[in-house]
């Protein structure tokens, strides 16, 4: 995964494609590609693959990309310190290239944005009647110095880090007639929460919008400094810049593929980052589900509810180790001799000596189970219904993790049971 983290920014972790417009039609909301890696940057459809030139980019489409509902909470956790992940509410993402975040498959519904107005409006008033986040969100005392200064003052700081960058002019003005319009008959914290409910349903807050800088010489945009950050905060943390990050991106500082990859590998070492990778590895390996996991008695005879939760905390023990402590390679993630159980679940498995809920490092028979493919929790997951299916497990493995496709039967056969 860290390794993913940088081949992900590209090769210099500075350039994007050319913002939408008539000469690149379709660089907003599309997923198409124009060049890249497969094609060494050229689109002429010769059979033959050139290599890539990282000095002569071709990074094709930069879509505008939606916040999932991971990271819409994540967002505002630490926009609003609020941990109650309210965007679970939202209809779920559909899913693309077995991902929910593909922005070509992030489109907007009405019940999408109907949503996002009830979503808003409940954490606005959430924010504003507790005391405690309230005075994190306000640092300005309006009866010291006036509601109208406090407000604008409020107004850009709040702007800026739930637009993750500073307010234009235009913005700073809109939001303060919003805070006018709420306070208006009522008080001035009433204006302050028309101003959250109005900013977290603004596009500034939910997609993630590049323009870019123009490359001299080059036909390619690369991202400013702040979009820059928000590229890294969002990869690597799922949320949105912190301040320190933004200070930076301000001064310019991550307009090299130096200052990137410091910066980067510093923002690795937050805790933030490690709910990311639990994040992907839920999603790719499909452990997220198991919790709920129902199995018939009478064909798992040892196997209760209460297991569900413990499959998931056992597979997400053992990647977390491999990653942060371990090796991080694919090697040791499917091969690992080891695992990690408490008592009801060394229990389930038939592995002595363990007892108690605390979960600790074992070794596993190596002749009948190694790494991640043998976890309880991929087995489960990777079977339908009640009854074990080796082929929906194959095609499992065949499509998600060898990014391969099990083509339909062709429609001329007739299968062996007709």
């Amino acid at each position: 995964m860290v390794g993913c983290a940088w081949a992900a920014l590209g090769c210099d972790g500075s350039t994007a494609a050319a913002p939408p417009g008539p000469s690149n039609p379709g660089a907003a909301g599309s997923s198409s590609t124009v060049g890249g890696a497969g094609s060494g940057g050229s689109s002429s459809g010769s059979s033959g693959t050139a290599p890539v030139s990282c000095n002569l980019p071709a990074p094709g489409a930069a879509p505008i990309r939606r916040l999932t509902r991971f990271e819409f909470n994540s967002t505002v956790r630490d926009l609003l310190f609020d941990a109650s992940r309210a965007g679970d509410a939202l209809p779920p993402e559909q899913k693309g290239n077995g991902f929910n975040n593909d922005a070509a498959s992030l489109t907007t519904s009405r019940v999408l944005v109907d949503g996002y107005h009830n979503v808003a409006a409940s954490l606005a008033q959430q924010v504003t009647s507790n005391p405690t986040n309230l005075a994190k969100l306000l640092t300005c005392d309006p009866a010291a110095q006036g509601e109208e200064a406090c407000a604008k003052t409020f107004i850009a700081s709040f702007g800026r880090k739930a637009f993750r960058r500073n307010l234009t002019d235009a913005e700073s003005a809109t939001l303060y007639r919003v805070y006018q319009a709420g306070k208006e008959g009522s008080s001035y914290v009433d204006g302050v929460k028309a101003v959250v409910e109005m900013a977290l349903q603004s596009p500034q807050f939910l997609y993630r919008i590049e323009h870019g800088a123009a490359v001299p010489g080059q036909t390619v945009f690369r991202p400013t400094s702040t979009e820059m950050a928000t590229r890294l905060s969002y990869l690597l943390w799922g949320s949105m810049p912190d301040e320190p990050l933004l200070d930076k991106a301000m001064a310019g500082q991550l307009d090299s593929k130096e200052q990137v990859l410091a910066q980067a590998k510093l923002m690795l070492d937050d805790p933030k980052a490690r709910d990311v990778v639990r994040f992907f590895t839920g999603t790719l390996y499909g452990i997220g589900g198991v919790d709920a996991l129902e199995r018939s008695a009478g064909l798992f005879p040892t196997y209760t509810r209460s297991l569900g939760p413990l499959f998931r905390q056992e597979t997400e023990r053992f990647i977390d180790h491999v990653i942060w402590e371990g090796a991080g390679d694919f090697a040791t993630l499917f091969n690992a001799s080891y695992t990690f159980v408490n008592g009801p679940l060394a229990t389930f498995y038939g592995l002595p000596g363990v007892t108690g809920d605390a979960f600790q490092r074992v070794e596993r028979d190596p002749s009948r189970r190694l790494g991640l493919l043998t976890h309880a929790s991929v087995l489960a997951s990777t079977t339908p219904g009640s009854r074990n299916n080796p082929v929906v497990r194959g095609k499992f493995v065949y499509e998600e993790l060898f990014c391969r496709q099990v083509p339909s039967p062709p429609a001329s056969k007739s299968a062996p049971w007709q």
